[in-house]
């Protein structure tokens, strides 16, 4: 390279031919050396995401007059105007040393960015108080007696309802309901239970010496039937004459009941009458009513009417 500096220069006659050959390939020479040396080269570093502690110090170095921002804050309708280098909202609020409160609500998240002229305001939430008078129903509660026969219930206290007085405490954000909490619960009449006294008693032994089980006893009114034409409309010969609405023969130990409430098959003892299965129905069956069934007219009048215990046996 040098060898083809001198040659060329050999062959210029003038000197400032001269000069500017020099001045020329100095050019060349000093753009070859920064390209190998790495003279004014940029440097690029890899793009970060920058939060608002590492974004501060990024700008630190820069000139603090530029990065001066005038920010507006309104707190409760009052106006607070002053400049700052805050980068976000929470910075510029640690800033200001303005502490909030549960009872204060911001216009703007915590990590919003401060830019110039930025209005911020900050509310404190109205409080009012509302209340509610809440009727409280009885509760019931049951006192099982062995002694008692199952299916028996027995009203030993009525109860009375109770009153609570219910204390709301309301937050409004302007005219808009931000929450509505319980507060505080008054008791103005305590609440009495309905006390009942319930049979647990399943068996007993009959007047004729047997021990029956039973699911349930009750008092029912009762009366006696039979086969003629008083009693079911019909006489021997007719169609259907003795024969029960679920096929059983009419007579003792069959009983007229409404199958809705009591069904077909079910098996009872009646004080006074005996053993007896659910197997006919008839048009003067009301609830809580068995028509016993028996063999001649005289006996059912004999029966006429009555109320008596009744046990519903366990098959």
């Amino acid at each position: 390279m040098i060898d083809y500096i001198s040659q060329m220069l050999l062959k210029l006659k003038t000197k400032r031919a001269k000069s500017f050959l020099v001045f020329f390939f100095l050019l060349v020479f000093l753009s070859g050396f920064s390209k190998f040396s790495g003279f004014n080269r940029i440097e690029q570093t890899p793009r970060k995401n920058l939060n608002s502690a590492n974004m501060f110090a990024f700008l630190k170095g820069k000139d603090k007059q530029n990065l001066e921002k005038s920010v507006t804050l309104i707190v409760d309708d009052v106006v607070f105007k002053n400049q700052t280098q805050a980068v976000s909202l929470e910075d510029y609020l640690l800033e200001n040393k303005i502490d909030l409160k549960d009872d204060m609500i911001l216009s703007h998240s915590l990590d919003t960015l401060v830019q110039s002229n930025s209005v911020f305001t900050v509310e404190h939430l109205n409080e009012h108080y509302r209340y509610e008078e809440v009727e409280i129903p009885i509760a019931t509660e049951y006192i099982y007696d062995c002694d008692l026969l199952v299916g028996i219930e027995r009203v030993e206290a009525q109860g009375q309802k109770g009153l609570v007085k219910n204390v709301y405490k309301q937050q409004f954000f302007g005219t808009e309901l931000y929450s509505d909490q319980l507060a505080e619960e008054i008791e103005l009449k305590k609440m009495e239970p309905k006390i009942i006294r319930a049979g647990s008693k399943t068996s007993l032994m009959t007047p004729e010496g047997s021990v029956i089980e039973f699911t349930r006893a009750a008092v029912l009114s009762t009366t006696g039937y039979c086969s003629c034409y008083q009693c079911c409309g019909k006489n021997p010969g007719d169609y259907g004459y003795g024969i029960t609405a679920s096929g059983l023969p009419q007579g003792v130990g069959v009983v007229g009941v409404d199958p809705r409430y009591i069904p077909y098959g079910t098996k009872m003892y009646v004080e006074g009458y005996g053993y007896a299965v659910a197997g006919d129905t008839g048009g003067a069956i009301i609830p809580n009513h068995l028509d016993l069934g028996f063999e001649t007219h005289d006996d059912a009048i004999v029966w006429a009417l009555r109320n008596s215990w009744v046990y519903f046996l366990i098959d």
